[in-house]
């Protein structure tokens, strides 16, 4: 489903910068007129409206308590995909913030806290590399020439097709069917 995104300043929120990568990070934001603010652990509880600076969000009262999350992030806030892909595909030539989750501030998330917004994208990542695995799986088997993995790869495709397969499907389908390549 698309979302809407919020019309503001543009610029990235920055979440578990790596350190050996900080410096490269910033230096290509910079360069491309990109603004940037780091966020660290202690927001993790505060709603990312707040922390991309929305009229109308206010600090979460306390301090974050819970676990510290050590997935990196970046938040687009204010852009659209023309804009961000310019952004990622700099970055992706430099090799820098690969390992990044990437995403965009929307009317949704921006009532999340950040912990919420990593659980949310950490999830979403996972079940597409499973939806991935299991999509280079079947190519595998397809290709085995094997007649009796075939059948069995068969029972498996339409995990593929479905909206919204669950993990513990996925999960059976991938074990099969590596043992069948």
């Amino acid at each position: 489903m698309k979302s809407k995104l919020i019309k503001q300043n543009m610029f990235v929120l920055l979440y578990q910068i790596d350190s050996s990568q900080a410096d490269a990070m910033i230096q290509e934001l910079e360069n491309l007129s990109i603004k940037y603010q780091l966020v660290s652990a202690n927001d993790l509880n505060q709603s990312v409206g707040y922390l991309a600076g929305i009229p109308g969000f206010q600090p979460a009262e306390g301090s974050y308590e819970g676990e510290v999350l050590d997935t990196p992030l970046m938040i687009f806030c204010g852009m659209q995909m023309k804009e961000m892909h310019p952004i990622l595909q700099t970055l992706k030539k430099k090799e820098v913030g690969q390992e990044y989750r990437k995403v965009m501030l929307t009317p949704n998330n921006q009532f999340w806290s950040l912990e919420a917004l990593i659980h949310e994208i950490t999830r979403e990542h996972n079940y597409f590399q499973k939806m991935e695995q299991l999509s280079r799986l079947l190519r595998k088997v397809q290709e085995t020439g094997d007649v009796n993995a075939k059948q069995v790869a068969e029972q498996y495709v339409p995990l593929l097709q479905a909206k919204q397969p669950n993990h513990e499907q996925m999960d059976r389908a991938i074990d099969i069917l590596t043992k069948l390549v």
